[in-house]
């Protein structure tokens, strides 16, 4: 009997075992088909793009055929300026250049019918403003022989045309044009500049208008089939895809959120080069992307009217009409070029980010700020790196990386730094980076893929760039071998499954993966080698934590760490080692507890160390262990037995609670906080604030008029203000407000603060005291694309006192604009009236130098003028063309048509500032991106200087008073970033 209960249960036992290896092959092979279909999407996705386009060319041509009221000649598509291009197609790598269509009446017919049902069928429904957005041109391209890494200028605007000569075609003579119907006062868009069609009669005369217009050009011969091949892939890019995905991505509720971000032609992706990573280097728009789907460097679709001296833009489909000044209107041609400004930045001071961004974050509160041996402390902002001498009050940078840095470890020789970063502005889609890799991942723009750099923190080289297209989201824990001096590297990947890899970083310049396996499905908070045994690796995060040995074959084995009867932790928050190679941990339920070198079992537990979590521990060199809570906001020191010693130390509320814990020089100890904060001290002394930061959404800044100082406000309601020689906070105040704009008035003793709440404050600057508050408005919640308010009426999006001083202007978000007469040393406000007249929420607003004039922006692109005194508008917007404005914060004018690149929506571009002494223009746009112009930036054609160093949108810039110095703001990453001009 029992024979026959041991073979029956061999048998399920085989069963079983059987049935696990099927599951576990048909997984696998699961696993396979999904990434053979990601891939093919991808292929379909560029056949789609393709289709798209070539259904665009065949509506074009249709909205030509209907306005002409007649057929279109043999392998000619009219143009703009009634010049012709043959259509190319490629055979076996030929050029053959053949008919679109024959000119029968029949076969006419047939065409017509065709198309007919094709545009009938048409899910995106044709609109008539379907011809304004999407331009009837083309533009030659040239291929750029600058390198992301180079110094040369960017622009939002085609290149200059090469010296050396290059083939060109020349136009067939335009067909007759139709007369302009009597009294209209219009011409066809095809009437070119150079050979206008005027009007026989001369009551008509007066009212024909000359046009030149941007969308001219000139075909450009084709001499190989290689370079065939790039022009009929060029002219193939103006698909519907890119036309009609716009307004999804520009969705209220995806902007400055999750969303992906919208890929313009000539947005510039930076790159930074290793050898000169000391300081941003400025990047090229002509080398973009070599895998984006369009690679088209355009010129914003203007025309330009000489009769009126006029300008006109498209801006979302939006026509916008801006003046030219009279000493501009009879020479301006939308052709110049404008250079670059001599004048560069280099980046000086950065504060700290947003503990829910990529600073110290949250509740996983890894270890993200050392000390170097040269004094300097070292730790992350948005994409820098800092590296900041307390003692000196000097601040470096490592510019490497292209986004968001969320990881620091540093090597055993305490110079070679590692750090990772997560997917760039363009790579943030939820899916999986490892299964689409980059096509060249030696090329610049592979850097937007997640990636580690090691790099030499005394010469800011970079040594390895290290995983690039091998990690499926972003890198969330580095870590150094220590036993063995330094020469492993261990990285957990942000995927489902955490994956872990060991990589030998010294060797090549791209380094080489030992192994790689799945880690745990839960969170990971910290990977740490040992720092006896280098085999050894823990892991630990959300209810485990892991003790991992590498074989010498290059296996990684695990094993999970048992709590037995005790209550086991929500979360493992932190790691250590003593000098004896115990592992000790921190945990959600406030107790550290000790693992037994080698062993998985716990060896001692200390229970309720802290008030809710220990977020992080720390050993010093002496043995002693400190101990930071994140409720409770204490620092408690054990001796190396664990007992506790009764030093301890409270963090301020107001500067937050502990987040990171750091050993510094001596006794001292390095202490991030959830504020944002870093400060320096011992146990025995106390700790001090050596760093401070905003915490939330950063929108306002006000730079003092006369002295090196300036002011930001936030959505966490803090006003600092800041002094821009010592890099440190003269005061803040807490207004029990989220800000959104601030201003300083004309002598700097009164400070301006709007609220979100609809409240505006006047403040003392120097003294923080609050002279009073005022409402304005009675509309109800208005939610934009920037933030969403809470119980909210009226807010004042922008405030700006007049030249004079005598006035305030508060722009609204009920779209007006409210105008008060200031008085007793800018201490009374009396309203002067209302100015109505926008249909959308007030931007950006100017004074003009009189104290006259106003000129304001809104929310859909309007442009619009006042007389200040009277609260009127000024209709007929060419007569103020000519008159000087004290500043120019206002996007939208005509000296700042060149920071508008082409596919931008409007939105895209959040504030620009001149400099005093009008030369030049700085811009803050959605893409991470601080721009410098020269002044006046009136030709689609502007080049500039591009920085990066902010991972999310830049929201706000200013010049110093004495324009040595442009502070900029940044939305979610919350960092000012202080620039020096060079």
């Amino acid at each position: 009997m029992s024979l026959l209960i041991e073979y029956y249960t061999e048998a399920l036992l085989n069963l079983l075992h059987g049935s696990h290896d099927m599951i576990e092959t048909e997984n696998e092979s699961l696993r396979e088909r999904v990434a053979d279909l990601e891939k093919k999407v991808l292929e379909q996705g560029d056949e789609i793009v393709c289709l798209r386009s070539t259904l665009a060319d065949v509506l074009r041509r249709l909205n030509q055929f209907e306005s002409r009221g007649g057929p279109i000649p043999e392998n000619r598509i009219p143009v703009r300026n009634g010049s012709v291009v043959h259509r190319v197609l490629l055979q076996n790598n030929h050029i053959q250049s053949s008919p679109q269509y024959k000119d029968s009446p029949s076969s006419m017919k047939k065409y017509q019918g065709s198309v007919s049902d094709l545009a009938s069928r048409d899910p995106l429904r044709r609109a008539a403003s379907y011809a304004s957005s999407l331009p009837q041109r083309r533009v030659v391209h040239y291929q750029s022989t600058g390198s992301l890494h180079s110094d040369s200028p960017s622009s939002n605007s085609v290149s200059p045309v090469p010296t050396s000569p290059s083939p060109t075609h020349t136009p067939t003579p335009p067909p007759p044009q139709r007369a302009t119907p009597a009294g209209t006062g219009r011409t066809t868009p095809t009437q070119k500049h150079s050979a206008p069609q005027r009007p026989t009669s001369v009551g008509n005369l007066s009212l024909a208008k000359r046009w030149s217009s941007t969308g001219d050009f000139h075909n450009v011969g084709i001499t190989s089939p290689q370079s065939a091949m790039a022009t009929a892939s060029r002219l193939a890019t103006k698909s519907l895809f890119n036309l009609y995905m716009r307004p999804q991505q520009h969705h209220p509720s995806l902007k400055h959120g999750k969303k992906p971000t919208p890929v313009h032609s000539t947005e510039i992706r930076t790159s930074i080069s290793p050898s000169s990573a000391v300081e941003l280097n400025t990047t090229s728009a002509l080398a973009n992307y070599a895998t984006e789907k369009t690679m088209e460097v355009q010129t914003r679709d203007a025309s330009f009217n000489e009769e009126e001296g006029s300008v006109r833009i498209f801006l979302r489909g939006r026509p916008i009409v801006l003046y030219a000044p009279s000493e501009l209107a009879e020479s301006y041609d939308l052709n110049k070029v404008t250079t670059p400004p001599q004048t560069r930045l280099k980046l000086e001071w950065v504060t700290l980010d947003s503990p829910d961004s990529y600073g110290y974050r949250g509740r996983d509160g890894r270890s993200n700020l050392y000390l170097l041996p040269t004094g300097e402390m070292v730790y992350f902002v948005a994409a820098a790196v800092v590296l900041y001498n307390v003692e000196e009050q000097s601040q470096r940078h490592y510019l490497g990386h292209t986004d968001d840095v969320k990881c620091l470890a540093i090597h055993p020789n305490k110079l070679i730094v590692a750090s990772g970063q997560t997917a760039g502005h363009d790579r943030r889609e939820g899916r999986s980076w490892k299964f689409n890799p980059p096509p060249d991942r030696t090329a610049p723009e592979a850097d937007q893929w997640p990636h580690i750099r090691v790099w030499n923190s005394v010469s800011l080289h970079t040594l390895s760039v290290i995983g690039i297209g091998e990690f499926e989201r972003s890198i969330c824990c580095l870590s150094f071998s220590k036993a063995d001096g330094g020469t492993l590297l261990c990285a957990v990947d942000e995927a489902p499954d955490h994956n872990i890899s060991v990589w030998d970083w010294q060797k090549g310049e791209r380094g080489q993966k030992i192994t790689e396996t799945k880690c745990s499905s839960d969170t990971v908070v910290a990977a740490e080698f040992h720092p006896l045994d280098r085999t050894c690796i823990v892991t630990c995060g959300k209810s485990h934590i892991s003790f991992w040995t590498l074989d010498a074959g290059g296996t990684l084995y695990k094993r999970m760490g048992v709590f037995e009867s005790r209550d086991k932790p929500k979360y493992v928050t932190c790691l250590a080692f003593t000098e004896t190679g115990d592992v000790i941990s921190g945990d959600s339920n406030g107790n550290v507890i000790i693992w037994g070198r080698g062993t998985n079992t716990i060896s001692k537990l200390i229970k309720n160390v802290h008030e809710g979590s220990v977020f992080s521990v720390c050993v010093m060199k002496e043995g002693q262990i400190i101990t930071g809570g994140g409720k409770d906001g204490r620092l408690k020191q054990y001796d190396a037995q664990f007992n506790d010693t009764g030093l301890e130390t409270q963090v301020p509320e107001h500067l937050g609670s502990v987040r990171v814990v750091s050993e510094g020089r001596g006794s001292q100890l390095l202490v991030g906080t959830t504020k944002n904060c870093i400060l320096i001290g011992s146990l025995e002394v106390g700790l001090s604030p050596t760093v401070l930061g905003h915490t939330d959404e950063l929108w306002g800044l006000a730079v003092h008029p006369s002295l090196p100082q300036f002011l930001t406000a936030g959505h966490d309601r803090l006003v600092h203000l800041w002094d821009s020689m010592s890099h440190s906070v003269v005061w803040s105040k807490d207004i029990a407000e989220q800000a959104q704009s601030a201003a300083f008035s004309l002598d700097g003793s009164v400070i301006i603060v709007g609220c979100t709440s609809g409240k505006w404050l006047v403040m003392d600057s120097e003294t923080r005291e609050v002279y009073s508050m005022h409402t304005d408005g009675g509309e109800p919640i208005q939610v934009t694309d920037k933030v969403i308010f809470s119980p909210s009426d009226w807010c004042p999006e922008v405030a700006r006192f007049s030249p004079d001083g005598g006035f305030l202007a508060l722009g609204s978000r009920d779209n007006n604009i409210y105008v008060y007469q200031v008085s007793e040393e800018a201490r009374k406000y009396s309203r002067v009236g209302r100015c109505s007249g926008h249909s959308s929420f007030i931007t950006h607003l100017d004074w003009s130098a009189d104290s006259q004039f106003l000129q304001s922006n809104s929310g859909d692109y309007e442009l619009l003028y006042w007389n200040a005194s009277l609260c009127r508008q000024i209709t007929q917007s060419s007569e103020l063309r000519d008159v000087e404005w004290a500043s120019n914060t206002c996007t939208l004018t005509f000296n700042t048509i060149g920071i508008w690149p082409e596919g931008a929506d409007g939105t895209d571009v959040n504030q620009s500032e001149r400099s005093h002494d009008a030369r030049l223009l700085a811009t803050a746009d959605d893409f991470g991106k601080v721009k410098l112009y020269s002044y006046p930036a009136a030709y689609p054609k502007s080049l500039c200087h591009t920085y990066g160093g902010h991972s999310s949108h830049v929201t706000n810039v200013g010049f110093l008073h004495d324009d040595s110095r442009l502070i900029s703001t940044g939305g979610r990453d919350t960092s000012v970033m202080q620039w020096m001009l060079v």
